[in-house]
């Protein structure tokens, strides 16, 4: 491929899960591009993540809203990166679904070499259009593929960083207060999600429950979706049980990297759980567990779909007691 000096991978979203998931190949374009500077254009909310994975030169966010009735910013963040010149950009957006914006944006970006899957009409756009693979696999090993296709390699690489020592020493000091210890054993457990995707809330806050009664340590987490719902838990009845709730996403990220084990659906905090090392029991209601879930150790997705609350604490005990 011609000299690769600086290259734009465009990812506009602004959901947790899909930031991480560019991460392999955000370290694969660097590791066979060297000395490239890397660049990410992705969404206004949640571009932070991204700055702890060391191979990025600059998150660009691009805020889609303003950019919907303010043409003035829409056309100048598009100049500026015409300007920068990138010699490769990489549409990083979904293999199954074409984003406008993505093509909009990749093309005011590209100088010499523009790459993405071959999806809808998005060919016509593209100097190299990626053939789609089965869609049966982690999201990140088919974003993974863009950079393999045109460096002819196969790899297997998931998601990886680490919290800040800023982010371990809130979580910590936050831990202390509630009483919580180095030594504790601690769950996490995450409530959230779309409803459509989240499991239960009752049998969320029964397991939570449960297993404060038998003396584990319980951080539950929950988005602001959840908050009038979760009103209805007596959290002050068992001392064990600790509700986190809308929390920053720095501190979500310090006190996940604290717990021994997570406990959660199709969700944003599944991903840092698992980018982090933390091993995770995953609830599924929807069968796309092959290409958004973990299967790989230590992490455990509870079969069948939307599973009964007995078989979900069997397989917690059994992970606690191993």
């Amino acid at each position: 491929m011609l000299s690769i000096r600086k290259i734009a991978v465009i990812r506009q979203d602004n959901r947790i899960g899909n930031l991480i998931f560019t991460i392999p190949l955000l370290e694969a374009l660097k590791e066979d591009f060297p000395l490239a500077e890397l660049d990410v254009v992705t969404g206004y909310k949640f571009s932070e993540i991204l700055e702890r994975v060391k191979v990025i030169n600059k998150i660009i966010p691009f805020d889609q809203k303003r950019a919907a009735i303010n043409f003035f910013y829409y056309f100048s963040f598009r100049s500026k990166l015409k300007k920068t010149g990138y010699d490769l950009v990489i549409d990083a957006g979904s293999m199954t679904s074409l984003s406008t914006n993505n093509i909009l944006i990749g093309t005011a970006a590209r100088s010499k070499v523009y790459v993405g899957y071959d999806r809808q009409e998005s060919a016509a756009f593209l100097d190299i259009a990626v053939p789609q693979i089965n869609e049966k696999q982690h999201e990140s090993q088919l974003l993974l593929h863009l950079a393999d296709y045109i460096s002819n390699k196969k790899r297997v690489l998931y998601p990886t960083f680490s919290a800040t020592e800023e982010e371990r020493k809130q979580a910590e000091k936050m831990l202390t207060k509630l009483g919580i210890s180095t030594s504790d054993t601690l769950i996490g457990i995450h409530v959230g999600g779309r409803y459509d995707k989240r499991w239960d809330l009752d049998n969320f806050i029964k397991l939570a429950h449960d297993l404060g009664l038998e003396g584990k340590k319980v951080i539950m987490f929950s988005g602001p979706n959840e908050a009038d719902l979760l009103k209805e838990m007596d959290l002050d009845s068992n001392l064990n049980v600790y509700h986190v709730q809308s929390a920053p996403i720095d501190l979500v990220i310090g006190l996940t990297a604290r717990c021994n084990l997570f406990v959660t659906g199709d969700n944003g905090p599944l991903h840092i759980a698992a980018a982090l090392g933390i091993p995770s029991v995953q609830i599924f209601k929807v069968d796309n567990y092959d290409r958004y879930g973990y299967t790989n150790l230590p992490h455990k997705i509870v079969t069948p779909l939307n599973p009964p609350y007995e078989k979900v604490l069997t397989i917690v005990r059994g992970w606690l007691n191993r």
